[in-house]
């Protein structure tokens, strides 16, 4: 069995990631797992609290793990469950 490896891209918002992540994978002919919140946030008019953390956090491990199910030898993740964390505790103190 092969092991695939997640290489992930990560920073501030609005630099590129989305499409450096994408840009890779095709590159590579492999998948990548899109950044979750961001369409979590569109699908909610911008309102997240700290009650939509679980879901947003399970949503990104499960974009991954589609991802990770297509891929040969690699997924290029934009964001990963580490950097959720820490905006979550960032801006949701406690509640993480």
């Amino acid at each position: 069995m092969t092991e695939i490896r997640r290489i992930v891209i990560f920073g501030p918002e609005s630099t590129g990631k989305s499409t450096l992540a994408e840009g890779l994978a095709r590159h590579f002919d492999e998948p990548w797992s899109p950044e979750c919140v961001r369409q979590y946030w569109i699908d909610h008019d911008g309102n997240i609290t700290a009650g939509d953390l679980e879901a947003i956090g399970r949503g990104q491990l499960q974009g991954e793990e589609e991802a990770e199910g297509r891929a040969k030898k690699l997924v290029f993740c934009d964001t990963d469950l580490l950097t959720c964390r820490l905006w979550d505790d960032l801006l949701f103190p406690g509640h993480c």
